[in-house]
């Protein structure tokens, strides 16, 4: 039983990944929300995705993706505010955009999940991302984020 548990979190955590690299891919590349979810199931779907050698959680990964696409005004809504006066949405780099988007989605949509386990999965796929300062950054958002949806 606990296998199946450490499977399905590591499949969650997979789709996490596997829809920041795919928003990024649909942002960068223009696509529409369709295109990028057929280009990530033709080219990564079945693929290793960094380290792990697992399949992301299909639906969850879908509901991230076209959650984002969705609501993504009212997740900017939500972001913006809690940046610091010097900083503005366009500036702040797109993977970590996404991740910070991913994150705040997951708070509104997924009230199952706690919050500290959200930001913590966010804060470890920031990690394989950037460095120190940008975890901090994506770490004081979602915690000001969560406090204010949950």
């Amino acid at each position: 039983m606990k296998t199946d548990k450490i499977g399905g979190y590591r499949k969650k955590s997979a789709a996490r990944l596997a829809a920041v690299q795919t928003l990024y891919t649909k942002k960068m590349l223009g696509l529409s929300e369709k295109e990028a979810l057929k280009s990530f199931n033709d080219h990564f779907s079945g693929q290793n995705l960094e380290e792990a050698s697992i399949n992301p959680d299909p639906s969850f990964f879908k509901a991230l993706v076209s959650g984002v696409c969705e609501r993504d005004k009212q997740l900017v809504d939500l972001i913006e505010p809690n940046l610091s006066e010097t900083w503005k949405i366009d500036r702040i780099d797109p993977v970590l955009l996404n991740i910070i988007k991913c994150g705040v989605l997951e708070f509104l949509s997924f009230p199952d999940v706690d919050a500290p386990i959200i930001i913590s999965e966010y804060l470890d796929l920031t990690h394989a991302f950037f460095d120190k300062k940008e975890v901090s950054f994506v770490n004081g958002i979602l915690n000001k984020i969560s406090k204010i949806v949950r």
